[in-house]
């Protein structure tokens, strides 16, 4: 099975959907459920790949307003140019 753009994505979602509803169980119960489900220890960990999720989803956002910006990442660096030798007549 391989890794794909599509995955990565799908992943994204369900660790800011998974943050958001934690976040909202935090403000309206006090409640951790991270922390209950998976401990303390373990949670910040999990909490951390939220944190990332939502970096790379805000820089997807960034790029899907400047295209030119996603193309010129997207694109390959282009080859030096070959240098003329002087010749000796």
């Amino acid at each position: 099975m391989m890794f794909n753009q599509d995955m990565l994505t799908a992943f994204v979602q369900i660790l800011l959907i998974a943050g958001a509803l934690n976040w909202g169980t935090v403000a309206t119960y006090n409640m951790d459920f991270v922390n209950q489900l998976v401990g303390s220890t373990f949670g910040s960990y999990v909490k951390m790949a939220v944190a990332v999720a939502g970096l790379y989803a805000a820089y997807q956002l960034f790029m899907s307003f400047y295209p030119a910006a996603a193309a010129a990442a997207d694109a390959a660096p282009a080859a030096p140019a070959p240098k003329e030798e002087a010749s000796q007549a």
